[in-house]
Protein backbone atom coordinates (compact mmCIF):
# COMPACT_ATOMS: atom_id res chain seq x y z
CA UNK A 1 0.00 0.00 0.00
CA UNK A 2 1.19 3.48 -0.82
CA UNK A 3 1.00 4.88 2.65
CA UNK A 4 1.75 8.69 3.61
CA UNK A 5 1.45 9.15 -0.07
CA UNK A 6 0.08 13.17 0.80
CA UNK A 7 3.45 14.25 1.87
CA UNK A 8 6.65 14.40 -1.15
CA UNK A 9 10.30 14.63 -0.26
CA UNK A 10 11.81 16.85 -2.84
CA UNK A 11 15.67 16.58 -2.19
CA UNK A 12 18.03 15.75 0.52
CA UNK A 13 21.99 15.32 1.05
CA UNK A 14 24.74 14.79 3.20
CA UNK A 15 27.71 16.83 2.78
CA UNK A 16 30.41 16.18 5.10
CA UNK A 17 32.74 19.00 4.13
CA UNK A 18 30.44 21.51 2.92
CA UNK A 19 31.62 25.05 2.14
CA UNK A 20 28.63 27.18 1.24
CA UNK A 21 27.07 30.43 2.47
CA UNK A 22 23.48 31.02 1.33
CA UNK A 23 22.40 34.32 1.35
CA UNK A 24 18.64 35.73 1.36
CA UNK A 25 17.78 31.83 0.57
CA UNK A 26 13.79 31.14 0.12
CA UNK A 27 11.63 28.40 0.32
CA UNK A 28 8.79 28.54 -1.66
CA UNK A 29 6.24 25.89 -0.78
CA UNK A 30 8.57 23.38 0.68
CA UNK A 31 10.01 22.86 3.74
CA UNK A 32 13.22 21.97 4.83
CA UNK A 33 15.04 21.01 7.63
CA UNK A 34 19.15 21.79 8.52
CA UNK A 35 20.85 20.21 10.59
CA UNK A 36 25.16 20.86 10.86
CA UNK A 37 26.39 17.88 12.80
CA UNK A 38 30.06 19.39 12.70
CA UNK A 39 32.02 22.61 12.67
CA UNK A 40 30.53 26.57 13.24
CA UNK A 41 27.00 27.78 11.88
CA UNK A 42 25.74 30.92 11.42
CA UNK A 43 22.03 31.55 10.83
CA UNK A 44 19.81 34.81 9.97
CA UNK A 45 16.25 35.04 9.35
CA UNK A 46 14.74 37.71 7.87
CA UNK A 47 16.15 40.74 9.53
CA UNK A 48 16.64 39.25 13.21
CA UNK A 49 20.02 38.95 14.97
CA UNK A 50 22.47 36.65 13.14
CA UNK A 51 22.90 33.54 15.29
CA UNK A 52 25.76 31.65 15.33
CA UNK A 53 26.39 27.79 17.19
CA UNK A 54 29.81 25.61 17.16
CA UNK A 55 27.82 22.84 18.37
CA UNK A 56 25.17 20.78 16.42
CA UNK A 57 22.46 22.70 16.01
CA UNK A 58 19.75 22.42 13.53
CA UNK A 59 16.33 25.16 12.16
CA UNK A 60 13.27 24.54 9.88
CA UNK A 61 13.26 26.73 6.97
CA UNK A 62 9.51 27.13 6.40
CA UNK A 63 7.90 29.39 2.85
CA UNK A 64 7.21 33.08 4.27
CA UNK A 65 10.31 34.11 5.11
CA UNK A 66 14.05 34.78 3.75
CA UNK A 67 17.33 32.67 5.47
CA UNK A 68 20.74 33.69 5.27
CA UNK A 69 22.76 30.54 6.87
CA UNK A 70 25.95 28.10 6.46
CA UNK A 71 29.51 29.32 7.00
CA UNK A 72 31.53 31.89 4.75
CA UNK A 73 34.91 30.82 6.20
CA UNK A 74 35.12 27.02 7.41
CA UNK A 75 34.00 23.84 6.38
CA UNK A 76 30.85 22.42 8.04
CA UNK A 77 28.94 19.07 8.28
CA UNK A 78 25.20 19.68 6.70
CA UNK A 79 22.44 17.22 6.24
CA UNK A 80 18.89 19.03 4.77
CA UNK A 81 15.88 17.16 3.56
CA UNK A 82 13.02 19.41 1.64
CA UNK A 83 9.49 18.10 1.89
CA UNK A 84 6.02 19.65 1.48
CA UNK A 85 2.33 18.22 0.76
CA UNK A 86 -0.94 17.87 2.53
CA UNK A 87 0.67 16.03 5.59
CA UNK A 88 3.10 18.36 6.23
CA UNK A 89 0.73 21.30 6.16
CA UNK A 90 -0.91 19.39 8.98
CA UNK A 91 1.61 19.10 11.16
CA UNK A 92 2.00 22.74 11.18
CA UNK A 93 -1.54 23.20 11.67
CA UNK A 94 -1.51 20.76 14.57
CA UNK A 95 1.64 22.49 16.47
CA UNK A 96 4.44 20.55 15.38
CA UNK A 97 5.87 22.69 12.84
CA UNK A 98 5.17 25.65 14.00
CA UNK A 99 6.15 25.26 17.24
CA UNK A 100 9.85 25.21 15.62
CA UNK A 101 10.58 28.74 15.89
CA UNK A 102 12.82 30.58 13.20
CA UNK A 103 14.70 32.93 15.27
CA UNK A 104 17.06 30.41 16.58
CA UNK A 105 19.16 27.31 16.21
CA UNK A 106 17.70 24.46 17.96
CA UNK A 107 20.90 22.38 19.99
CA UNK A 108 20.76 19.04 19.39
CA UNK A 109 22.84 17.35 22.48
CA UNK A 110 22.12 13.67 21.45
CA UNK A 111 23.38 14.16 18.66
CA UNK A 112 24.76 10.59 17.30
CA UNK A 113 21.01 9.05 17.43
CA UNK A 114 20.02 12.67 15.27
CA UNK A 115 22.58 12.24 12.72
CA UNK A 116 21.59 8.36 12.87
CA UNK A 117 18.26 8.90 11.70
CA UNK A 118 19.54 11.95 9.60
CA UNK A 119 22.06 9.86 7.27
CA UNK A 120 19.45 7.19 7.35
CA UNK A 121 16.45 9.02 6.64
CA UNK A 122 18.92 10.52 3.58
CA UNK A 123 20.17 6.78 2.16
CA UNK A 124 16.48 5.99 1.91
CA UNK A 125 15.34 8.80 -0.49
CA UNK A 126 18.71 7.80 -2.24
CA UNK A 127 17.62 4.18 -3.18
CA UNK A 128 16.49 3.23 -6.31
CA UNK A 129 13.78 1.76 -4.23
CA UNK A 130 12.56 4.59 -2.32
CA UNK A 131 9.15 4.01 -3.12
CA UNK A 132 9.21 0.65 -1.72
CA UNK A 133 10.76 2.52 2.05
CA UNK A 134 8.73 5.53 1.49
CA UNK A 135 6.59 5.16 4.83
CA UNK A 136 9.67 4.52 6.55
CA UNK A 137 10.84 7.65 5.09
CA UNK A 138 8.26 9.43 6.73
CA UNK A 139 8.19 7.71 9.88
CA UNK A 140 12.06 8.97 10.17
CA UNK A 141 11.37 12.66 9.60
CA UNK A 142 8.45 12.76 11.81
CA UNK A 143 11.01 11.90 14.65
CA UNK A 144 13.46 14.10 13.76
CA UNK A 145 10.80 16.80 14.21
CA UNK A 146 9.81 15.60 17.24
CA UNK A 147 13.11 15.31 18.65
CA UNK A 148 13.73 19.08 17.79
CA UNK A 149 10.73 20.68 19.08
CA UNK A 150 11.72 18.36 22.50
CA UNK A 151 14.78 19.57 22.48
CA UNK A 152 13.67 23.23 21.90
CA UNK A 153 11.36 22.85 24.99
CA UNK A 154 14.47 21.60 26.79
CA UNK A 155 15.94 24.24 25.95
CA UNK A 156 13.08 27.05 27.07
CA UNK A 157 12.79 25.19 30.37
CA UNK A 158 16.57 25.23 31.43
CA UNK A 159 16.06 27.65 34.72
CA UNK A 160 18.62 26.31 36.94
CA UNK A 161 21.23 28.73 37.99
CA UNK A 162 23.89 26.67 36.53
CA UNK A 163 22.75 26.78 33.12
CA UNK A 164 24.69 29.58 31.70
CA UNK A 165 27.93 27.76 33.06
CA UNK A 166 26.91 24.96 31.47
CA UNK A 167 26.10 26.06 28.08
CA UNK A 168 29.30 27.92 28.38
CA UNK A 169 31.54 25.07 29.43
CA UNK A 170 29.58 23.13 26.56
CA UNK A 171 30.70 25.60 23.81
CA UNK A 172 34.68 25.14 24.94
CA UNK A 173 34.27 21.55 24.51
CA UNK A 174 32.77 21.69 21.06
CA UNK A 175 35.41 23.86 20.03
CA UNK A 176 38.32 21.60 22.03
CA UNK A 177 37.48 17.84 22.57
CA UNK A 178 40.56 17.18 22.22
CA UNK A 179 41.97 18.67 25.53
CA UNK A 180 42.00 16.78 28.36
CA UNK A 181 39.04 18.05 30.21
CA UNK A 182 39.08 17.70 33.95
CA UNK A 183 35.10 17.60 35.09
CA UNK A 184 35.90 17.59 38.59
CA UNK A 185 38.07 20.76 38.25
CA UNK A 186 35.41 22.16 36.18
CA UNK A 187 33.08 21.56 39.06
CA UNK A 188 35.06 23.37 41.81
CA UNK A 189 35.22 26.48 39.20
CA UNK A 190 31.58 26.84 39.76
CA UNK A 191 31.76 26.19 43.64
CA UNK A 192 29.44 22.94 43.36
CA UNK A 193 30.40 19.34 44.29
CA UNK A 194 31.18 17.23 41.42
CA UNK A 195 28.06 14.70 42.00
CA UNK A 196 25.73 18.05 41.96
CA UNK A 197 27.58 19.07 38.77
CA UNK A 198 27.50 15.65 36.95
CA UNK A 199 23.27 15.83 38.07
CA UNK A 200 22.93 19.36 36.45
CA UNK A 201 24.79 18.32 33.29
CA UNK A 202 22.71 14.88 32.64
CA UNK A 203 19.25 17.16 33.42
CA UNK A 204 20.43 19.39 30.72
CA UNK A 205 21.86 17.69 28.07
CA UNK A 206 20.66 13.99 28.76
CA UNK A 207 24.25 11.99 28.98
CA UNK A 208 27.08 12.12 31.64
CA UNK A 209 29.75 14.88 31.26
CA UNK A 210 32.39 12.08 30.26
CA UNK A 211 29.46 10.34 27.53
CA UNK A 212 29.28 14.02 26.14
CA UNK A 213 32.99 14.49 25.44
CA UNK A 214 33.64 11.29 24.09
CA UNK A 215 30.44 12.04 21.65
CA UNK A 216 32.18 15.48 20.56
CA UNK A 217 35.50 13.56 19.84
CA UNK A 218 33.77 11.45 17.76
CA UNK A 219 32.36 14.38 15.76
CA UNK A 220 35.62 15.58 14.94
CA UNK A 221 36.85 12.79 13.84
CA UNK A 222 33.67 12.50 11.56
CA UNK A 223 35.28 15.98 10.05
CA UNK A 224 39.32 14.74 10.31
CA UNK A 225 38.39 11.22 8.53
CA UNK A 226 37.00 13.49 5.29
CA UNK A 227 41.32 14.31 4.96
CA UNK A 228 42.70 11.22 3.29
CA UNK A 229 46.43 12.54 3.69
CA UNK A 230 45.70 11.79 8.19
CA UNK A 231 46.74 8.51 9.25
CA UNK A 232 43.75 7.02 11.47
CA UNK A 233 46.21 6.72 14.36
CA UNK A 234 46.66 10.64 13.93
CA UNK A 235 43.25 10.91 13.71
CA UNK A 236 42.85 9.54 16.74
CA UNK A 237 45.24 11.80 18.37
CA UNK A 238 44.00 14.80 17.24
CA UNK A 239 41.01 13.84 18.94
CA UNK A 240 42.17 13.25 21.95
CA UNK A 241 42.20 9.51 22.11
CA UNK A 242 45.51 7.95 22.47
CA UNK A 243 44.53 3.83 21.95
CA UNK A 244 44.06 3.73 18.43
CA UNK A 245 42.09 0.56 18.62
CA UNK A 246 39.80 1.98 21.02
CA UNK A 247 38.75 4.68 19.30
CA UNK A 248 38.36 2.45 16.41
CA UNK A 249 35.99 0.55 19.08
CA UNK A 250 34.01 3.39 19.92
CA UNK A 251 33.55 5.12 16.84
CA UNK A 252 32.09 1.42 15.24
CA UNK A 253 29.99 0.98 18.45
CA UNK A 254 28.26 4.32 17.21
CA UNK A 255 28.26 4.44 13.35
CA UNK A 256 27.90 0.77 12.47
CA UNK A 257 31.33 1.35 10.29
CA UNK A 258 35.19 1.36 10.81
CA UNK A 259 36.81 4.74 10.80
CA UNK A 260 38.17 3.56 7.83
CA UNK A 261 35.18 2.08 6.12
CA UNK A 262 33.20 5.51 7.24
CA UNK A 263 36.48 7.63 5.31
CA UNK A 264 36.49 5.27 1.85
CA UNK A 265 32.19 5.86 1.88
CA UNK A 266 32.65 9.97 2.49
CA UNK A 267 34.99 10.11 0.01
CA UNK A 268 32.80 8.25 -2.70
CA UNK A 269 29.92 10.60 -1.39
CA UNK A 270 32.50 13.79 -2.41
Amino acid sequence: MDYFKDLQFIQGANLPDRRSYHALRTFDNYYTIHYCHAGEFFLQVDDSAELASSMPCAFLAFPGAKFTYGNPHEPYHHLYVCFRGELAETWRAGGLLRCLRKDMLIPIFNSADFFNKFARLIQLLQSPHRNRSHARAVLLLAELLLQMAEQQQQHFNRSNPFAPKMNDLIKKIHRTPEQEWDFRHEAKQMNISYSYFRKVFEELYQEPPHHYLLQCRLQKAEYLLIDNELTIYEVALACGFQDEFYFSRLFRKNYGVSPLKYRKERLIEL
